[in-house]
């Protein structure tokens, strides 16, 4: 699984061409019950909360909500760094004796455009 609860995600695949980018926050395992249940789904899917209204299907009609199940496998996790790696920088906050902020580097600095996240 890609997400966890609490995460925030950006969905990048969707039935609903008008659901693709919205942003979400991960709620729990979607138990699939409830009026909105997802067809047949290869993995587990999320209940996510989205501060727009999302579409989804149910009896043939298109339905608007701002919760609903997602498949995980359609959502990309949004976090501030990547879990393998440790930060590259600190903050060293200021002092008495030495008011300006100073930034320390704890790894060299590398570019590359390959490296996943």
């Amino acid at each position: 699984m890609r997400c966890l609860p609490g995460d925030i995600a950006v969905v990048i695949a969707a039935t609903h061409k008008s659901n693709l980018g919205r942003i979400v926050r991960i709620v729990e395992l979607h138990n699939a019950t409830g009026d909105l249940v997802l067809g047949r789904t290869q993995g587990p899917a999320w209940l996510v909360e989205c501060s727009v209204s999302m579409t989804w299907k149910r009896g043939g009609k298109r339905v608007r909500r701002k919760t609903g199940p997602v498949p995980d496998d359609q959502l990309q996790p949004i976090r501030g760094e990547c879990p393998q790696r440790p930060p590259r920088f600190i903050v060293i906050s200021p002092s008495i004796e030495s008011p300006e902020v100073r930034i320390a580097l704890t790894s060299p600095l590398t570019v590359s455009r390959n490296r996943p996240c």
